[in-house]
This record gives C-alpha cells, structure tokens and sequence, in this order.
C-alpha cells in the first residue's frame, strides 16, 4: 500500500510540473494571473493531502520526515472557496514544501525500492530493449525516422557493449528487473573533456515517477568526482524540459541540430546537489 501512495504522490508532483511548465510560470506574478493553471494546481495539492493520510503507521515512523500535519493546512488553504483561495501561500507550497517532500520520497524510493549499480555485459539486452521502447514508444511522436534510424544505429547491442569500454553506465533494478539505464560519458578528448550525460532512459510505463531524476544524480555525482566545472547533455526534443528542471540550460552553439538534438550544459560550480 505505501508504494502505491508513494508512486500516486510523485506522479501528481509530476503532474503540477508539467502544468507550469507547459504554462510558462516562473513567478507569482503569472501564476495567479493563470486562472487555469490555478485550479489545476489547487485540486493537485488537495489530492496529495488526502492521499498522503494513507501512509501506514510503519512508514510513518520509519519517514519522520514527512509532515502529514502541514499537508492538511496546505489542503486547507487549497479547499476554501476559489475566491478564498491564498494564492500567494499556494505558490509558497508549490515551491518550497512540494520540492522537499518530491526529494524526500524519492531518497525512500531508492533506499527501498531501487538499486542503482554499475553495468555490467550481461545488463545489455535489457538496456538495448529499454533504449529501443523510448525510440519507438516516446520519441518517435517528436522526432522524424530518419533521425530515430540514426540514433537506433549508434544503440545496437553490439554498440552499447562497446560502450561499457568508454563510458560510465549504470542501471536502475526494481525487484530483479533492470527499469532505466544511465551513461556518463566524455564526448570531448584527455586534454579538452567534455563530460556528458549520455542515454537517461527510463521504461516508458515507468516515466514520471521520479526515476530518471533519481538516476540522473547518481550520475552527477559521477561528474563531480572528475572535478569537472561543467556536466553537457545532448537532449533529444522531449527531454529538454526534464533537463532545464534539473538546471540545464541550452548552449548558444547547437553542432547537431540537424539530428534533431539539444545541446545543454550545467554549471557544476553554482549547481547543489539539494537541487
């Protein structure tokens, strides 16, 4: 039962992301003038105070951290009548109290849940399986085929095999089953790197659950232990939001746009691992 809460509660956080970042809102200023956008963000936060409640006992002690308490002020504020509404408060719980609480269940997730290790040839069939579903499961609705043939080509199994040579890849286990995979790579040389997440993939029944962001962290640390100042990602079309989230942002230079990718960069000196 926790699990179930667990994964509803991150796919509605999920869910108030997409709302704002469809809408473009960065501020409080374009948020209480987004009637829409209002509403939608007001019935999310009731559902996760309702749902939160549903949390056993036992996962309440052993996650002290999770202040069910404050989620039933947050619904209060939420479930007046709209025009009672406090937006300004609503905004402060979308930003401040929702973030802690995505971070919190998703360190429980994978101290729980899920095992992030390094891969190994064996794990190859399985992310060659999860790589080739995102292409045509996901990105196949954005990008055009010639460009998925292209990128089906540089991800066959005896592609990703050589691969394990020069890259950094990890693989995320749920009960036995490999459900994402994860590469740090260097696309630049020794003397001129240019460190880069490679291949975030998660099973696309699996997507918006927390899980690439979990993966992405492990390999930021990756990053980090080469004392690299910046972390490159060439993005595909969709992805591109779920990167500026995590603070990316698109590089003036775009060397590949003609297959359709998105260069983005962080910088590994402002950016905390809190974000």
């Amino acid at each position: 039962r926790d699990k179930i809460v667990l994964f509803n509660i991150l796919d509605t956080i999920e869910e108030m992301q997409s709302y704002c970042e469809k809408e473009n809102c960065r501020n409080l200023k374009s948020f209480t003038e987004n009637t829409m956008l209002k509403r939608a963000i007001a019935m999310c936060m009731i559902s996760i105070s309702e749902v939160i409640i549903n949390f056993s006992d036992e996962f309440k002690s052993e996650n002290s951290g999770i202040d069910t308490k404050q989620f039933r002020t947050i619904r209060n504020i939420a479930a007046h009548n709209y025009g009672a509404i406090n937006f300004s408060k609503l905004w402060d719980a979308l930003n401040i109290d929702i973030p802690i609480l995505q971070k919190h269940l998703e360190k429980i997730l994978i101290n729980q849940e899920m095992i992030i290790r390094e891969a190994t040839s064996i794990d190859i069939e399985a992310i060659a399986l999860i790589i080739s579903r995102n292409f045509d499961e996901v990105m196949a609705n954005i990008h055009s085929k010639l460009v998925l043939d292209k990128f089906k080509a540089h991800n066959t199994h005896d592609s990703l095999l050589s691969q394990l040579r020069w890259k950094k890849v990890y693989v995320a286990v749920h009960s036995g089953e490999i459900i994402a995979t994860g590469a740090f790579a260097n696309f630049g040389t020794l003397e001129t790197p240019k460190y880069s997440v490679s291949n975030l993939y998660v099973k696309p029944e699996l997507h918006n659950k927390g899980i690439g962001r979990i993966l992405f962290f492990k390999l930021l640390e990756e990053a980090r232990s080469t004392q690299a100042t910046t972390l490159h990602v060439p993005s595909s079309k969709i992805a591109i939001g779920f990167y500026s989230k995590l603070g990316f942002v698109i590089d003036i230079e775009q060397p590949d746009l003609i297959d359709e990718i998105t260069w983005m960069a962080m910088n590994l000196n402002t950016h905390s691992l809190d974000n």
